[in-house]
C-alpha cells in the first residue's frame, strides 16, 4: 500500500473533533455531503467509496456499540478490507484511459486516479463486512447472490411480523445517466424517524445513506424497497446481504 493509515487516522480525527456539530449525529448518512466528503479511506474518500463504512458504522451504532468513524475507517485500512485494481491489469487499465482521454475527479491526472482506485477507489470488500461486525460481538448470518431469496424472505417476514430488524446490503445500481456502480446500504424493518422535513415518520423500511446526497433517513413501502433496491425490472440486484441479531 502506498498510503500511511496512521496519517490518514490523524487526518480524519482532526476533521471530525473540527467538526463536531455535523458528527453530533450519531447515524451517519450523506456520504458526499459536509465534511464526511473530505475523510480520508486509502488513497481516496468517503466522497465516492464510502458507502460500506458507513453501513458499517450504522448498524454497528445501532447494535449498542461505541464505535468511532476515523477508527474504524483505520480498521478497514489495516486489515486490507479495500477492493482495488490488481497489479496486472494496471498498465491496461492506464492505456484505455489515455487512449480515451478520460479525466475523473476533479480534473486529477491518470496515475493519480488510479492509485486511488488501487487503494480504495472501488470501495470495500463486500464479503469481509461480516468480519467487521465480530470486531464488535455482533452476530449475523451473511447471504450472497446465490441465497439472496432467503434474505429477501427474512426481511419480509420481519416487515409483516412488526419487528424491527436490522440488515446491510451491498447491491448494483443503475443511475438516470446508464452509469453502473455498486452501492452499501444500512436499513431496519419498521422504523420510525425523521425525514429531511424534520418530521417523525413511520414505514415499513428506513434506510440510512440511500445515496450520496440525502443526509437523512429514507422511508420505504417493502415494496418500494424491493422495485427500487433489490430488483431492477425484475433482475436480481443483491451482491451481498446481511441480517444481524
Amino acid at each position: 500500500e502506498s498510503y500511511d493509515p496512521s496519517i490518514n487516522f490523524e487526518f480524519n480525527d482532526a476533521l471530525v473533533k473540527a467538526n463536531l456539530e455535523e458528527y453530533s449525529q450519531a447515524l451517519k448518512s450523506g456520504q458526499a455531503t459536509g465534511t464526511k466528503k473530505d475523510l480520508k479511506m486509502g488513497e481516496t474518500t468517503l466522497e465516492y467509496s464510502g458507502c460500506g463504512i458507513i453501513a458499517c458504522y450504522n448498524a454497528v451504532f445501532e447494535s449498542g456499540r461505541a464505535v468511532y468513524l476515523p477508527t474504524m475507517i483505520a480498521q478497514f485500512e489495516q486489515n486490507g478490507m479495500l477492493m482495488s485494481i490488481p497489479n496486472a491489469v494496471l498498465p491496461i487499465v492506464r492505456n484505455i484511459l489515455t487512449y480515451a482521454k478520460l479525466i475523473w475527479h476533479d480534473n486529477k491526472d491518470i496515475d493519480t486516479f488510479l492509485r486511488a482506485y488501487l487503494t480504495g477507489g472501488l470501495g470495500v470488500d463486500y464479503s469481509r463486512l461480516g468480519e467487521v461486525l465480530s470486531w464488535y460481538n455482533i452476530s449475523y448470518q451473511g447471504f450472497s447472490k446465490d441465497n439472496s431469496q432467503e434474505f429477501v424472505r427474512l426481511i419480509e417476514n420481519a416487515v409483516r411480523n412488526g419487528e424491527k430488524k436490522k440488515f446491510m446490503v451491498a447491491f448494483r445500481w443503475i443511475n438516470n445517466n446508464g452509469k453502473k456502480g455498486m452501492h452499501y446500504i444500512y436499513f431496519t424493518t419498521n422504523r420510525v424517524d425523521v425525514n429531511r422535513y424534520g418530521n417523525r415518520v413511520e414505514n415499513e423500511i428506513g434506510v440510512l445513506n440511500d445515496w450520496d446526497e440525502a443526509p437523512c433517513t429514507t422511508m420505504y413501502s417493502l415494496e418500494d424497497f424491493k422495485n427500487e433496491i433489490l430488483y431492477e425490472n425484475g433482475a436480481n440486484m443483491i451482491i451481498y446481504g446481511y441480517a444481524l441479531d
